[in-house]
């Protein structure tokens, strides 16, 4: 239960989760949670793209800068514990190249899941993309659309990607 909201600082917020604090800060402010965060990606999304690797994810992680609007990474941390990632991407299905900005990459660790982490995750990035300006966000989903519905999200269209059926969602500002 979130108990307590203190933003420190433009891309920065500090959480008081079930008694300890969670901050969710840009992943170049917070090199240290690279390895782990790469490693979440490759083993949930690897299988999505040949050129989508530990090295490779592990070298556009490394060149993200604070000014940058995207692709922007962020990371939701307690104490020395990485909790989960979610991150702004141009382009996230390959073929539907006319939408962009995405949300992507959205990820909680098992051991920190159903704590409202992801739902942190998701309506920060969210409030980091309205103060980019971003006009209409997109994200895709093969399972989680009552997830994004209860944040705001609205269907979008129905498509297929690698073989499954997924749903392309739509946040408005």
């Amino acid at each position: 239960m979130i108990s307590e909201r203190n933003t420190l600082n433009k891309g920065c917020l500090k959480i008081k989760l079930s008694g300890n604090f969670m901050t969710i800060i840009e992943v170049s402010k917070y090199p240290e949670s690279i390895p782990t965060i790469a490693n979440w990606i490759v083993d949930e999304w690897g299988h999505a793209s040949p050129d989508l690797n530990f090295e490779n994810l592990t070298k556009l992680l490394k060149k993200q800068k604070p000014k940058r609007k995207i692709p922007k990474t962020y990371v939701a941390v307690e104490k020395d514990r990485i909790l989960g990632t979610a991150s702004v991407v141009k382009y996230d299905l390959p073929d539907r190249l006319e939408l962009t900005p995405w949300l992507a990459a959205v990820f909680v660790d098992n051991k920190y899941r159903n704590l409202k982490v992801g739902s942190e995750l998701v309506s920060f990035v969210v409030n980091e993309a309205k103060k980019m300006k971003i006009k209409r966000f997109y994200l895709w989903t093969a399972n989680k659309m009552d997830f994004y519905s209860k944040l705001g999200w609205k269907f979008y269209d129905v498509t297929e990607f690698l073989n499954k059926k997924i749903t392309i969602m739509v946040y408005e500002f």
